[in-house]
Formats: C-alpha cells, sequence, structure tokens
C-alpha cells in the first residue's frame, strides 16, 4: 500500500502519495490482455440475489447490477520530477494523460452478478513501464451476455436493505447515467501468458451507506464510486 501525505494550502487541498516501485518495462508491441473478475466474498446466494451484512449491520439483498464498462488503460509508472509528485491519484473519465497502446475501449454492458472472468483484448504495450490500471463507468449501447441493455444509463441496480434490528425492506431500484473513472495500483509483475486482471467487490460497495436518509439514485451513484476505489488490478494468469 502506497503511502500518503495530505495538507492544505488556503481552500485549496493537496495530497501525495509515494510513487509505486517501477517494474521492468515491457517490450513496446507485446501483446496484453484483460480478465474482469467479480467477487462476491462474504455474500451467499438467496433466491436469486446475493445477500450480505454490510459493516454498518444493514442486510441487502441485490437482485441485479449492472454497469457500463467504457475503457480499460494501463497508466505509466510516474518518474520522479517534482510534476509527479503533484500529479493526482485519481483521475476520472477525462484523464489528462496522453492514450497509451494498452487502451482498451469495450463499450459494453457487465453484470456484476457472476463470479466468472471476461477475457478482453488484444491490446499492447508501449515499451513503458506500467503502475496503474484506469478503467471507467460509462453509457453504452451493447447488451450483457444475458440479454440485458442499459438504455440511455450506464448503472442499473435492483435490491433490497433490511436497517438493523428493523426487519422491514427497503426497495431499491434505479437506472442512473454517470460517467466515472478509477486508476487503481497494479500488483504483480508482468511475465508471457499473464494478463490484467480486474477484480471488483460489489457487497464491499455498499459499506458506510446509511441508507435511510438517501434516495435510490444517491445509493447506485455511491455504489458506482465505490466498485471503482474498491477494486483491485494485477498481473495475474489467464483464466
Amino acid at each position: 500500500m502506497r503511502r500518503c501525505l495530505a495538507g492544505a494550502l488556503g481552500a485549496v487541498f493537496l495530497s501525495w502519495c509515494a510513487p509505486p516501485t517501477a517494474e521492468a518495462p515491457i517490450p513496446a508491441g507485446t501483446e496484453l490482455s484483460y480478465a474482469l473478475d467479480v467477487s462476491w466474498e462474504g455474500a451467499s446466494s438467496l433466491d436469486g440475489a446475493w445477500v450480505f451484512e454490510t459493516d454498518l449491520g444493514y442486510r441487502v439483498g441485490v437482485r441485479a447490477l449492472y454497469i457500463g464498462l467504457g475503457a480499460l488503460e494501463l497508466v505509466a509508472c510516474p518518474d520522479e520530477s517534482l510534476a509527479s509528485v503533484w500529479a493526482p491519484a485519481r483521475a476520472r473519465a477525462d484523464h489528462a494523460w496522453d492514450a497509451d497502446a494498452s487502451r482498451l475501449d469495450v463499450l459494453g454492458t457487465e453484470s456484476l452478478m457472476a463470479e466468472t472472468s471476461w477475457a478482453l483484448g488484444p491490446a499492447e504495450a508501449s515499451g513503458t513501464s506500467y503502475c496503474e490500471l484506469f478503467w471507467t463507468v460509462g453509457t453504452v449501447a451493447s447488451a450483457a451476455a444475458d440479454g440485458f441493455e442499459l438504455t440511455r444509463a450506464s448503472a442499473y441496480l435492483d435490491a433490497w436493505v433490511e436497517p438493523p434490528g428493523t426487519g422491514e425492506r427497503i426497495e431499491l431500484e434505479h437506472w442512473l447515467l454517470v460517467g466515472e473513472g478509477v486508476r487503481v495500483p497494479l500488483e504483480g509483475a508482468w511475465a508471457p501468458g499473464r494478463v490484467v486482471r480486474l477484480t471488483r467487490h460489489p457487497a464491499r460497495a455498499f459499506d458506510g451507506l446509511v441508507f435511510e436518509s438517501l434516495s435510490a439514485a444517491e445509493v447506485l451513484f455511491e455504489v458506482v464510486q465505490a466498485l471503482g476505489n474498491g477494486s483491485r488490478a494485477r498481473f495475474a494468469a489467464a483464466p
């Protein structure tokens, strides 16, 4: 985990994270591929839903969760210059670096209900060392493997929530139009036959939410953000 320092200058808040250690560069033109995983660790399957308890004691049942996957792109390791010290650790979909040859525009609807891998590619290395994976959620125009299509939206949630000690259910269903991008540390080292594996943890994306004070739209927005911030990227064996 990277060590971070934070401070404030007037109304401008600054944060700095020690840059990750760069691995050896991957030769330019080397074929790269991606694998998308979902982990429902901590949840159990019940009546067609993934059921789990959040860190605040809410019992949640997710019947459907879809996102529009926009793009995947590896981010080169920063140099030791002063400019890199002040570079943002997170970015939205309009990232501010030059596009890399590893970029893959997916533009597909993904169901996060199944614990299966989705293989994507190929892309290629640009001859640099990579330290992060940038991935986005946005509006797409294609159906998921099960036929579900996000129509003028980039995320969909169908779920129920039981507040602690009540036994009463709050129904949550919402379509959301949002563009979100996140950079996550890239773990491990590249080797022939390895892929960039991106794993999301939907059950943990509901932690910290006080559902009685949030609309369905606000819940889904927070979940999409948490899916990104809580994701893990690493070089790993192919599925």
